[in-house]
């Protein structure tokens, strides 16, 4: 017996000691002060267990006194452990209570050296030191089992069709994905605009919609996705979709998400609210650009590159300075305006990513918003309003019968309307 008590308050002490080191935070201040009192009933038990044997009373009374001593005293080890769990799950789930879907938390619950993973991200959670991409993952978990649109919308992806068209050399695929309608149809004329409420605005979110502030924006769950996962990043001030006062924000995000492409849609480019600046973000592997452009022949100029015969002008800026970044993409700039772009910037989508300690910027020219066939009536109406994502490499085709019609033929003459070379 005296072994399981000692078991007991090495734990215990344990236990405390990780509480007593976070105690000043409001969010482990309660449970600190509750290991304190579970530690002092757990001294006072062993104490009773080992000092009263020596006594003079009653061995019958002495047994029983014992028997709820060591009660008392393993009780008091699982409920420090459950507190212990709890500040666990506060710490890297964001949940006020355990997350029985964490396989570890049984061993974590009763076993002293599980602390050590307690530990370590009561310490991140603590000294803030949770990644941007942690956070992400954490929020995506809680998003799509807590909020019902996400919800469905993420678990009907996995319904989602996928269709390769062979282009000789390269692939570009159709999906088919009915949620999208509402982004491929939306209307960004300035009457529509004026009359209705941004969606991107805090204010006007689904009270469901968590976030995750980062600098001047919010992190959100795209409720409506292509791929899963889906950011959306608004920035917190309704502003203009303008890239040049953001540009080094999107430099800066592809850092903290290493594994994501962050993109920009230009205004007259597929963002769906132009009235309100965004990016968005989807992992690399999901980009079919992204892999092209390490297997398909590149030309350079100036510094920048270019992949050869991909009917549509993709251009690549690559560097590990931030000042190199934003200067050849400021003349790229001046290369892509054009007179009748007099409010707005040159039209342009973006994507960007961050690997091997470096950044990776496509910048997609643009010429036209959509192609003829999207306003076309009969059976030469296409329904696809190429963005980034498209310009990509994927064609989204909210409408089944486009899907299942698109041809090679289609996407040449989308790409060759919608793409502007210099």
């Amino acid at each position: 017996m005296f072994y399981i008590f000692g078991f007991i308050l090495l734990t215990l002490a344990w236990q405390v000691s990780v509480c007593y080191r976070l105690r000043r935070g409001s969010l482990y201040k309660v449970a600190g002060q509750r290991m304190y009192i579970v530690s002092a009933v757990a001294v006072v038990c062993m104490l009773v267990y080992t000092v009263l044997p020596y006594t003079q009373i009653d061995k019958t009374a002495v047994g029983i006194t014992c028997f709820w001593a060591v009660m008392v005293g393993a009780f008091c080890l699982l409920w420090a452990a459950l507190i212990t769990a709890n500040i666990f799950s506060q710490a890297v789930y964001c949940n006020n209570w355990m997350d029985f879907r964490n396989g570890n938390l049984l061993a974590i619950m009763i076993l002293p050296w599980g602390l050590i993973e307690i530990e370590k991200n009561m310490n991140k959670a603590k000294n803030g030191c949770l990644s941007i991409a942690e956070k992400v993952d954490i929020m995506f978990a809680e998003q799509t089992a807590k909020w019902p649109l996400a919800a469905q919308n993420y678990a009907a992806l996995s319904d989602v069709k996928l269709r390769p068209i062979d282009m000789g050399g390269f692939t570009v695929y159709v999906q088919n994905n009915p949620g999208r309608r509402i982004s491929t149809t939306a209307k960004i004329d300035k009457a529509t605009i004026s009359a209705r409420k941004c969606f991107l605005c805090e204010e006007n979110r689904p009270a469901e919609q968590k976030l995750i502030p980062w600098r001047n924006y919010d992190i959100l769950v795209n409720p409506y996705p292509i791929f899963d996962p889906h950011l959306t990043i608004p920035c917190k001030d309704h502003k203009p979709q303008q890239i040049a006062e953001h540009f080094a924000d999107m430099l800066a995000l592809a850092v903290e998400l290493p594994d994501w492409a962050v993109f920009y849609n230009g205004p007259k480019c597929g963002a769906s609210a132009p009235d309100h600046f965004h990016f968005q973000a989807v992992k690399c592997e999901r980009i079919p650009l992204i892999a092209d452009y390490e297997r398909l022949p590149l030309s350079e100029a100036n510094g920048v590159k270019r992949i050869d015969n991909y009917l549509r002008e993709i251009l690549c800026i690559e560097g590990k300075e931030i000042a190199d970044i934003e200067q050849r993409f400021g003349q790229l700039l001046q290369l892509m305006h054009k007179d009748s772009d007099e409010d707005y910037e040159p039209m342009m989508n973006l994507v960007c990513q961050y690997i091997n300690g470096g950044w990776r910027l496509f910048v997609i020219p643009r010429a036209m918003y959509r192609p003829w066939q999207y306003s076309a009536e009969g059976d030469e109406n296409i329904m696809i309003s190429p963005g980034t994502i498209e310009m990509c490499g994927i064609m989204i085709a909210p409408r089944q019968e486009d899907y299942d019609r698109l041809s090679a033929e289609d996407v040449r003459s989308i790409y060759k309307q919608v793409s502007f070379s210099l």
